[in-house]
């Protein structure tokens, strides 16, 4: 009982002083993401702009993000390149485009404090997840809209299978 509250008040003081990272003993690196269900009116790309602005701190609203979107960039499915834009203009989030990533540059982003959005398809369209932990063991924790949170193993993600269509990780969101 007495080793379970102090490994307790060591988590939550993990959290307390980081802010962003929760070291658990089992070697887990994970983000502190709060993730929630849209409307299905919603498309994914809205779900991910959302969790992640809320992870930024930026209060906003699924039907905001929609609205900003349509106002300045129009009723089309989003380039990754039109919805890097969206999150500087809504919540002065910065991010860099690049390809696919090794499992160490993952590492290296979610050590930081940043999620990393994985766009499985062309530049113009796809499909988007959300990397934001990891442990020792090879396996990343994903945040996939639609499909919730699960834990897969990184060579899971080079390609993904949506709707009976087979995706590949062509590009990645970093956050800075």
């Amino acid at each position: 009982m007495k080793n379970g509250i102090i490994c307790l008040c060591l988590f939550l003081s993990v959290i307390a002083v980081t802010g962003c990272r929760v070291t658990n003993e089992n070697h887990h690196f994970v983000l502190d993401m709060h993730y929630s269900h849209p409307p299905t009116s919603y498309a994914g790309w809205i779900s991910t702009s959302y969790t992640t602005l809320q992870y930024y701190g930026v209060p906003v609203s699924y039907a905001e993000i929609k609205y900003e979107y349509e106002y300045y960039y129009g009723s089309h499915y989003p380039s990754l390149q039109d919805l890097r834009w969206l999150l500087w203009d809504l919540g002065g989030i910065d991010s860099r485009i690049s390809g696919w990533l090794s499992l160490e540059e993952l590492r290296l982003s979610i050590n930081r404090g940043h999620p990393v959005w994985i766009n499985y398809g062309t530049y113009d369209y796809g499909h988007l997840v959300m990397v934001y932990g990891y442990d020792n063991w090879g396996r990343v924790y994903v945040y996939e809209p639609g499909f919730g949170v699960r834990v897969i193993h990184y060579d899971s993600l080079r390609t993904r299978n949506v709707n009976g269509l087979i995706y590949y990780w062509e590009y990645s969101l970093i956050f800075n």
